[in-house]
């Protein structure tokens, strides 16, 4: 069995470079996979900039399914 490591992206204090320490620590640690939630960076990077267009190459449909 594979395990992966959610990491959260939210919160003001988080930054890209704390991102990368705790995906090196995840790796060193033995986890499989980690997993960071594009919309969190996406608007973090949005509000820092003001005319660059946004997108995220790849999202999980199941945040808000379609009917």
């Amino acid at each position: 069995m594979r395990h992966g490591l959610e990491i959260s992206c939210g919160g003001a204090s988080v930054t890209v470079g704390d991102l990368v320490v705790l995906g090196e620590l995840a790796e060193r640690s033995g986890w499989d996979g980690v997993f960071l939630d594009p919309w969190l960076v996406l608007a973090a990077v949005a509000g820092r900039t003001e005319r660059v267009r946004l997108a995220a190459m790849r999202a999980a449909v199941a945040r808000g399914p379609l009917r």
